[in-house]
């Protein structure tokens, strides 16, 4: 349980950072 809950929250941090990142590179082009 403790373990697929981490597990989700370590790929929403990913999914988030890659979002994050893929705006960043929008507002430098």
């Amino acid at each position: 349980m403790k373990n697929s809950l981490l597990d989700k929250l370590g790929r929403f941090s990913i999914g988030f950072f890659f979002n994050t990142k893929k705006d960043y590179d929008q507002l430098k082009n």
